[in-house]
């Protein structure tokens, strides 16, 4: 049973993450040109977003599970 609130639990902590940081950055090196021993490198940024839905929906199925998961122990 805990295996199944641990499930819930994290699904919910990842769908309020997915709500409040709606915009995830990163950045990539990119190699331009190599010219003998140099290297020319670009540094590219990139923005992934996390629509607001799949947020919502890892909440509720985190809640889900937890709720299925309470019902079930008894």
């Amino acid at each position: 049973m805990k295996n199944i609130y641990l499930l819930g639990l994290v699904l919910v902590v990842l769908g309020t993450l997915g709500l409040v940081y709606d915009k995830i950055g990163f950045k990539t090196k990119e190699q331009v040109a190599e010219i003998g021993p140099i290297e020319i490198q670009k540094e590219k940024e990139h923005k992934l977003e996390i629509p607001q839905a799949a947020g919502i929906l890892l909440v509720a199925a985190g809640m889900v599970v937890i709720i299925y998961g309470s019902r079930r122990g008894h």
